[in-house]
């Protein structure tokens, strides 16, 4: 099987480059040779810039961020292209509404019995940070309990359950 060269992973924060190692490397490690996540709040833009230029040549790029507040998602995809000129459409990918609806969209069977929640009655297209640590038990580091939803985490349940995560997976890992 012929693996692309690197894809190169724009994410926002901590919590979106542990997402991005563990359940889209387990995504896309059949497709690229090297997957590297970068932390945007951490670099310059002008680094930024460089790094997606040199991914494209030798593979490719993606761009995943929150949607947050913003009022639909091809208004922050074009804010996002203007921003970063090398980027293209198809590299861009919005988290609808934050990462953590993606976290809590792969919650298997056993997350769901221990955090005593029916996971298909919620819609996670919605989720914000806030909603998703009021689940965290008293006691359990935030740490943790992200943790404890990737080691658990299930791609077609999340495909089913959020309609962002569906579309990343249908574009990124057919």
């Amino acid at each position: 099987m012929y693996l692309r060269g690197r894809v190169f992973v724009l994410v926002e924060g901590n919590k979106d480059t542990w997402f991005v190692s563990s359940v889209v490397y387990s995504l896309l490690k059949n497709k690229y040779r090297q997957i590297r996540p970068l932390k945007c709040s951490e670099v310059k833009d002008e680094v930024i810039e460089k790094e997606i230029r040199v991914s494209k040549k030798i593979g490719s790029c993606l761009f995943i961020r929150d949607m947050d507040d913003s009022p639909c998602t091809p208004a922050l995809k074009s804010k996002i292209l203007a921003k970063f000129k090398d980027l293209d459409m198809d590299d861009v990918h919005i988290v609808v509404k934050e990462i953590e609806s993606w976290y809590l969209a792969g919650a298997n069977s056993s997350i769901e019995k221990w955090l005593k929640v029916k996971l298909d009655d919620i819609d996670t297209n919605t989720v914000t940070k806030e909603v998703f640590l009021s689940l965290k038990p008293e006691g359990m580091t935030q740490i943790e309990f992200y943790g404890m939803f990737l080691k658990n985490f299930d791609v077609e349940k999340a495909k089913a359950r959020n309609e962002s995560f569906s579309r990343f997976v249908s574009k990124c890992a057919p």
